[in-house]
């Protein structure tokens, strides 16, 4: 569980702490960052297993990614990240909590400030690093024989993660996910691959889907139900082989009459909604998944027994939505606690809480998130944070 995500100058986000819930929903107008802040999982997770040169130069160098202001003189993204009750079956103790932090500026050449991480075990035992510059301090003995020098652009977590208590960290870290299933993507022919873990647009989706069959029939027949009940008339939904390519194969049942169609045939709907499902149920379960926009393109009957997947999802990993739509919002169970307010003003953006009235009027069913959306009444709590203070970094006893 991620409690807590600390940014700064990162996109659109100057700085901030944003307060997480499980599962979570961002709602905003188009344009407002939300795209910008649900980047921040991918970023982290694709700065556990890259350099961080590499990661930032994927995204058009830092320049494209560092927070622009006309007023300040911004040089450092910032990123920090507190969890808790992270599994750790080669422990002695699960981990109680975990804090993780890392701060770099440069143009062409990346240069890491500071970088730190903290565990906390349930029986009280402490292991920690702090990087600054060159000097690298730890209370774990084979780790202060680095220097920061010697690593460079790399993060200190891809050394100490190849070892407990820290790889614990860098699995969770590495586990998250953010999903924009592409129709168009999915409808297509597809290189096969393992299907372990499904890409973030869809597109080795028929070799996870080939996967799931393998390894599991009770899950492939749950799938192939939930897209019947997303789509009527699709009884199954089957991965076929095209020579070294893979795609899908969707059948209508009635009577002893059997209808076959390939993906191309589907509407994009459909093809998102199977995306989503794969996403789930995956071999390769994420640590925190981000679902974009999960109504697009369906009937609004379809989109509760999406939620209803992604609701039961969140007992076994971190769930996030963006959604700005009332009919995702109408669920009953979704309360004042899940939601989040993206805005943009200034050019900044800020996620926040919901304002006292709003939470109020959820809590006394006096309205629902959708009604309160649909009638322009849902609004964002007021931030008061000092914008100059960085809260990345804590002090180590």
């Amino acid at each position: 569980m991620i409690n807590t995500l600390q940014i700064e100058h990162f996109r659109s986000i100057p700085s901030q702490m944003v307060r997480m819930a499980n599962p979570m929903f961002l709602i905003g107008p188009n344009g407002s960052g939300k795209s910008n802040f649900v980047d921040v999982f991918a970023f982290l997770a694709d700065a556990m297993e890259q350099p961080l040169q590499a990661v930032f130069d994927q995204r058009g160098g830092i320049a494209a990614v560092r927070y622009r202001s006309p007023a300040d003189n911004v040089r450092n993204v910032g990123l920090g990240i507190d969890m808790s009750n992270l599994p750790g079956a080669e422990l002695e103790s699960e981990v109680r909590s975990a804090h993780y932090a890392f701060s770099a500026q440069g143009d062409l050449e990346i240069e890491i400030l500071r970088e730190q991480c903290i565990i906390e075990l349930s029986n009280g035992r402490k292991y920690w690093f702090d990087r600054e510059g060159e000097k690298l301090r730890s209370n774990i003995s084979w780790l202060k024989e680095f220097k920061g020098k010697w690593l460079g652009a790399s993060l200190t977590m891809s050394i100490a993660g190849s070892a407990s208590p820290f790889s614990v960290v860098l699995a969770a870290l590495k586990g998250m996910k953010v999903y924009s299933i592409d129709p168009e993507v999915v409808s297509g022919m597809q290189d096969t691959d393992s299907g372990l873990s499904l890409r973030a647009n869809g597109s080795n989706a028929a070799s996870v889907l080939t996967d799931i069959k393998r390894r599991s029939l009770d899950d492939y027949r749950r799938i192939g139900e939930l897209l019947a009940s997303v789509s009527s008339g699709i009884d199954e939904v089957r991965p076929s082989r095209h020579g070294k390519q893979m795609g899908f194969e969707f059948v209508q049942r009635w009577g002893t009459n059997e209808l076959k169609f390939d993906a191309f045939n589907m509407s994009k709907g459909t093809l998102r909604a199977l995306g989503i499902l794969l996403a789930v149920y995956q071999r390769t379960q994420p640590s925190l998944m981000v679902i974009e926009e999960p109504e697009a393109s369906l009937h609004p009957g379809a989109v509760s027994t999406i939620l209803d997947v992604l609701r039961n999802a969140a007992s076994r990993m971190q769930v996030v939505i963006t959604t700005h739509s009332p009919e995702v919002l109408d669920s009953k169970w979704i309360g004042d606690e899940s939601i989040r307010f993206v805005t943009w003003t200034e050019g900044k953006t800020t996620v926040s809480d919901l304002t006292e009235s709003s939470r109020t009027a959820i809590r006394k069913h006096l309205m629902g998130v959708g009604e309160l959306l649909r009638s322009n009444a849902l609004e964002p709590a007021e931030l008061f944070v000092d914008l100059r203070q960085s809260k990345l970094f804590v002090e180590i006893e």
